[in-house]
């Protein structure tokens, strides 16, 4: 199988980083994957988007290359967009959907990020 990868910069308030994947992550692949994941960390700071709208199957092995890094891209503000069914109903029932907010389209998720977030009070 094989996995292209692109990496896409979206300019508004702040740089959103997109990584379109296009074919199979499995296990073949996954630690590409997991490299261009590296690489997009290094070089960027803020939210990453995650699009699956090409993608068809992630294994095991693909899943694993996300929850070692799930940390740094929860603390960047990464989101999921456009999964398939079969991708999707994995990625709820490994528990993802509690991680990493997930978006039908691409605007979906670019509109949960530029919105101003507000904290919410402490209570005692």
């Amino acid at each position: 199988m094989t996995l292209k990868f692109r990496i896409r910069r979206f300019e508004s308030q702040a740089p959103v980083m997109v990584l379109v994947l296009d074919g199979s992550v499995d296990s073949l692949t996954a630690t590409r994957m997991g490299a261009i994941l590296d690489l997009v960390l290094e070089r960027h700071q803020g939210p990453i988007v995650l699009d699956f709208t090409r993608v068809h199957y992630v294994s095991s092995a693909g899943w694993r290359e996300l929850i070692e890094r799930i940390d740094i891209l929860k603390r960047q503000g990464v989101h999921a967009v456009g999964m398939q069914p079969c991708v999707s109903d994995v990625f709820t029932m490994i528990g993802m959907d509690k991680l990493i907010p997930a978006h039908v389209v691409m605007d979906q998720a670019l509109a949960v990020i530029r919105a101003p977030h507000t904290e919410e009070p402490a209570t005692s």
